[in-house]
């Protein structure tokens, strides 16, 4: 049998603040696009490859900077990822299936302000604040703190799942791993595009 996956990245669900008004940074109707097309691949596997969850809210680039995440609540943006992207895909992924989370440089923003202030530890946690259940979805990666390296290393172990402890070995070989998951992935990248000149 031939497993079918399919990879998300950078929906950035979440808000800004522009001009004294809140908008959002995700794209309901790109996501819906998605969703639908999932629904009908019924992929076995789903990636989720970083900075789903945008964490503006505790970027660097906003602190400082009161007015622009006055509103913002990193909690409201997790439980609206939740039901936007995450709740739809579990429905979606059967059993036999995975959905594998890969922390992007905005979800890493949360360790940084752990970083910041420890007494916060256990509560800005992706995993804690997407309510993933380790029972339902058993891999759950973060790859690594991200540096002036390449953005996003996919381990050969987050494609092909193995024995915990044979990970490490396999996250040497990511800079491979991640490249020709790009080179496969990158026929399809214009179907994320969204054309302002279209009108729904």
């Amino acid at each position: 049998m031939i497993r079918r996956f399919a990879a998300l990245y950078d929906a950035h669900v979440g808000f800004e603040t522009i001009g004294g008004h809140k908008r959002p940074l995700h794209d309901p109707k790109a996501l819906d696009v998605t969703l639908q097309f999932l629904s009908d691949f019924k992929p076995h596997d789903v990636f989720l490859m970083g900075d789903i969850l945008d964490c503006g809210a505790v970027s660097h680039h906003n602190k400082g900077k009161a007015r622009k995440v006055e509103g913002h609540r990193i909690v409201q943006d997790a439980e609206l990822c939740r039901k936007l992207v995450i709740d739809p895909i579990e429905s979606v992924v059967g059993r036999g299936g995975a959905l594998k989370y890969v922390v992007g440089n905005h979800e890493d923003w949360l360790q940084d302000k752990l970083d910041e202030d420890p007494t916060l530890e256990g509560l800005l946690d992706v995993g804690h604040l997407l309510a993933f259940s380790t029972g339902d979805f058993p891999l759950w990666l973060k790859v690594g703190r991200h540096s002036a390296g390449p953005r996003l290393q996919v381990p050969q172990a987050l494609l092909y799942p193995r024995r915990h402890d044979q990970r490490r070995g396999e996250l040497r070989q990511a800079r491979g791993d991640r490249l020709r998951l790009q080179r496969a992935l990158r026929p399809l990248s214009h179907l994320t595009k969204v054309d302002p000149h279209v009108t729904g």
